[in-house]
């Protein structure tokens, strides 16, 4: 059965749905985590190849990685900062599902996208940065991983009113 999940915002919390094929509801009540583990938790991310889920804690300035199945915490990573691998209110998160392992992280008010290896976690490189011009973002609150052959993160320009696309290297390859 179909799975899907929920960033509840105000309830700080995730919650897990399993939908029925023949009605499209909840056959029953949802899974969900602790009450007191997020502080405004935002995008939810999906690895395909793994277990593991990955939420974006907008106020912590963190990513948390859940058990898909269960929803227990197994780990979390990032600080507040502007530093490399820092978050200023992580508003989303993405897997490349073309670049094994790749996950990029919308880092909201730092105008960027920080990129990690979704396996060890570990913080790989920065994308864009404040700024007005394509390449740069302003406010970065939505992202989505293509499913086509290049791979790559498309990324919401917020505050400069655009979406811009880049390959797997932070390369731009499309701005509208």
């Amino acid at each position: 059965s179909p799975t899907v999940y929920v960033a509840d915002n105000g309830n700080n919390r995730i919650e897990k749905f399993v939908i029925g094929l023949s009605t499209m509801t909840p056959v029953s009540p949802p899974r969900t985590t602790a009450p007191d583990g997020f502080d405004q938790p935002q995008g939810i991310a999906v690895n395909p190849s793994s277990t593991r889920l990955f939420v974006a804690d907008d106020r912590n300035h963190r990513i948390v990685v859940l058990a898909r199945k269960t929803l227990r915490e197994i780990t979390a990573f990032g600080t507040e900062g502007n530093g490399p691998g820092e978050f200023e209110f992580p508003y989303d998160v993405a897997i490349d599902s073309h670049t094994p392992g790749q996950l990029y992280v919308a880092d909201n008010l730092n105008g960027r996208v920080n990129v990690f290896d979704a396996n060890t976690l570990q913080y790989t490189a920065t994308f864009g940065g404040n700024g007005h011009r394509v390449g740069l973002f302003s406010i970065v609150r939505a992202l989505g991983a293509p499913t086509g052959p290049l791979g790559g993160v498309i990324v919401a320009d917020t505050a400069n009113d655009r979406i811009q696309a880049l390959n797997a290297n932070g390369d731009v390859t499309g701005a509208w």
